[in-house]
């Protein structure tokens, strides 16, 4: 199964490690220091051309996205099911 996470990209279900909220998460030094290192070694991708709202990360790339996060997870309960 695969996720939409904004401009015509999709990520796979077995891939998809988390969806995170841009300005929730880079409150956090290590998570801006995190995002650097990506950039730094391009495991880092851009996938729209607005403002990054939020970043999906992979088990090989993280993505920045203009879709909300809340969009994103919204997206993939739709289609997942329920764990108890």
């Amino acid at each position: 199964m695969y996720y939409d996470i904004g401009e015509n990209k999709a990520v796979s279900k077995d891939e998809l490690i988390g969806v995170f909220d841009i300005d929730a998460t880079t409150i956090s030094s290590k998570t801006r220091d995190y995002l650097k290192k990506c950039e730094e070694n391009r495991t880092i991708e851009n996938v729209s051309n607005e403002i990054p709202l939020s970043f999906v990360l992979t088990d090989k790339k993280v993505y920045l996205c203009g879709v909300l996060s809340k969009t994103i997870y919204s997206r993939t309960n739709k289609h997942s099911t329920k764990i108890l």
